[in-house]
């Protein structure tokens, strides 16, 4: 499961962050389930749907914050 999530991330992260910059996503089966601006909200929304697998829910970084990130070298050996 983890390694689907890791494979849609690697081909969709440049879309979330220029559409949901600093939101919180929920990620299920491929799809955009739920965003918002607080993990508790979209934590709630997920746990009342009741889905399995339990969807991915992370905050998307802001352009800024990946491109930081990318500069630092972080995950080269």
């Amino acid at each position: 499961m983890f390694q689907r999530y890791d494979e849609w991330l690697a081909q969709h992260l440049e879309e979330l962050v220029e559409q949901y910059p600093a939101k919180v996503v929920a990620i299920h089966e491929g799809k955009i389930i739920f965003t918002g601006e607080q993990e508790a909200d979209v934590y709630r929304r997920v746990r009342e749907a009741g889905l399995e697998p339990m969807p991915l829910v992370f905050r998307v970084p802001r352009e800024e914050d990946l491109q930081s990130v990318l500069k630092s070298g972080y995950g080269s050996k």
